[in-house]
């Protein structure tokens, strides 16, 4: 079995979303929870978040995927990605601000190419983040400070289109270890997922 406790953070794309911030006009959907685990010493507490970032990605990912799209060539994104998510410098800036609005400990996050891109976004966060193929990695983003030890990434199922679960252990070693999950599923791979298990 797996040492300690686990906590599953499920972000279904159906369920938890954040559009792209446009003058903060549109809402950012986050999901809160705050984590109170026997496994932690008396009185400590952990502040948990769940964020869909909607594919994030770095500026030049996503001027090189609009170009190629408008000259007809093969994109990094798809097209209808790369026309409609945009995001400039001050989107970016307002990202970056909700991230300290959060004042979470730990962050999962989904939809985001790499680690690199996450580091430019949680500042003064230690990143875990898988390595997929495509651009919709996901991972932990942790305060800086917290102990914690990146696990490799855990494969769901058999599903072609099931994307691996991140996987972060807080504590590691101790008696206090928390392992946590983060996973981002579609409702077509959670099926899949389910009937795998069953």
């Amino acid at each position: 079995g797996i040492a300690g406790a686990i906590a599953s953070i499920f972000a279904w794309t159906t369920l938890v979303r954040s559009a792209t911030v446009q003058p903060m006009r549109r809402s950012i959907l986050l999901a809160f929870l705050l984590l109170l685990s026997p496994c932690l010493a008396s009185g400590q507490t952990l502040r948990l978040a769940t964020w869909n970032l909607e594919w994030l990605v770095s500026p030049r990912t996503a001027r090189g995927s609009l170009n190629a799209c408008d000259d007809g060539q093969r994109s990094a994104l798809p097209c209808d990605v790369a026309r409609s998510v945009r995001r400039d410098s001050g989107d970016r800036a307002r990202l970056r601000a909700q991230v300290r609005h959060l004042d979470a400990d730990v962050i999962a996050f989904q939809e985001v190419e790499d680690a690199a891109t996450a580091e430019s976004l949680f500042r003064g966060y230690r990143i875990c983040i898988t390595r997929a193929e495509g651009m919709q990695q996901l991972g932990f983003a942790m305060r800086t400070g917290l102990p914690h030890r990146c696990e490799p990434a855990l494969r769901l199922g058999a599903a072609r289109r099931t994307r691996p679960a991140a996987i972060v252990r807080l504590f590691p070693d101790s008696g206090s270890e928390l392992m946590l999950l983060a996973v981002n599923l579609n409702f077509v791979a959670f099926s899949h997922y389910l009937n795998d298990l069953s």
